[in-house]
């Protein structure tokens, strides 16, 4: 894993949704495809992994556009993004390391270009660890507020 990606456990995660952290300061990115069923957790964006990896760019700036409209609102916090597949081993950690990398040559763009998203302090990344998998196995039966139907669609285009 990069130096610049952390990871994050599942209880650690199911603590933020407990205490409303997400969708800000905390977003969760769920980039799980044909493996998507059975729910998500609550107010996670959804970037499935074929779509997000051509799009690394695109999702960044969706991110940073997110992280710049609620920042307006609660000035000093801090994004974490959090990303994870269905068990983290592949998919969630190569677009975890892929925004650590897309993220600084973008800022260092939006400076030279004047852009409003140059004004903000680039998001921290992780990977949850254990994927969704792990998390609804510790947390399926024993506390369905964790959980959503739906998540956030992200289109990355």
């Amino acid at each position: 894993m990069s130096s610049r990606v952390q990871t994050i456990s599942c209880e650690r995660v199911a603590d933020l949704v407990r205490k409303g952290a997400i969708p800000w300061p905390v977003t969760i990115l769920d980039v799980r495809d044909v493996d998507f069923h059975g729910g998500c957790i609550r107010g996670a964006w959804h970037a499935p992994y074929d779509e997000a990896i051509g799009n690394l760019g695109a999702l960044a700036v969706k991110l940073m556009r997110f992280a710049l409209k609620m920042h307006s609102t609660s000035a000093g916090d801090r994004h974490l993004v959090i990303c994870h597949c269905m068990l983290s081993k592949c998919r969630g950690p190569e677009i975890a390391i892929g925004l650590a990398s897309t993220l600084p040559r973008m800022h260092v763009q939006w400076k030279r270009e004047g852009s409003d998203l140059a004004q903000l302090d680039l998001p921290s990344i992780a990977v949850m660890e254990g994927g969704y998998e792990h998390f609804a196995r510790l947390f399926g039966e024993k506390e369905p507020g964790l959980f959503a139907d739906r998540p956030i669609q992200v289109v990355c285009e």
